[in-house]
């Protein structure tokens, strides 16, 4: 009976070593075998025809891409180049807080010398076209036109002079380039003209008012 039990001892002993080895020797193939799993492509898509796809995605954001930007609306361009192509602010462009730049323009009214002011507003299309006009006018004949933003300083449309008369508020419509002389709207003209106009008009009131009285005129 001794015998017989350690002959058993003796094989499950020797059985037990072939196991742990048969186990350790399955590990690495198991592990080889996930590792075959994770990077084996797709079924069906080479990697060649990976790459082909990635290209043709890629292709197509970038189209879509520009498609988006070319068909951005009309007025965004058109805000953009306006910004760019409106002129900065001349020497003789009054300017300054609303209350400031309104100040100044009654006191150019008032004052003992004549002079001719320009008013306009930055999305005024004629205005535009003609100031480049009416300023080379000017510069020919020697004499400063100012500018006046009624955009920005409407206020000025209810300046009156002493007999209540106003200043400011006479155009039907703009550009309008006025001449004052003391504290008087004496002339003005007033939308898109010629520039032979405004070589007339700034000739007639060069060398300051001529009239006795005190008339108003349209050019």
């Amino acid at each position: 009976m001794r015998k017989l039990s350690e002959v058993r001892e003796a094989q499950k002993l020797t059985k037990m070593p072939r196991r742990r080895k048969t186990q350790e020797m399955s590990r690495p193939v198991n592990k080889e075998r996930r590792a075959s799993v994770e990077l084996a492509p797709p079924p069906g898509i080479s990697s060649k025809a990976r790459w082909l796809l990635i290209g043709s995605l890629t292709l197509l954001l970038l189209l879509a891409a520009g498609l988006a930007i070319w068909s951005l609306p009309e007025e965004a361009s058109t805000s953009s180049s306006t910004s760019a192509e409106q002129q900065p602010a001349s020497p003789t462009e009054i300017t300054g807080s609303s209350k400031e730049a309104v100040g100044k323009l009654k006191a150019l009214i008032d004052g003992e010398e004549s002079s001719f002011v320009y008013y306009y507003k930055p999305d005024c299309e004629p205005c535009r076209r003609e100031e480049p006009i009416l300023f080379l006018a000017a510069e020919e004949k020697g004499l400063t036109v100012h500018r006046f933003n009624l955009a920005e300083y409407g206020a000025a449309m209810k300046l009156r002079n002493g007999k209540g008369l106003p200043l400011v508020d006479f155009y039907k419509e703009l550009p309008a380039v006025a001449y004052y002389n003391k504290g008087w709207l004496i002339a003005w003209t007033e939308g898109e003209q010629p520039k032979s106009v405004y070589d007339q008009f700034y000739e007639h009131f060069r060398f300051g008012d001529q009239h006795e009285g005190h008339s108003h005129e349209q050019h």
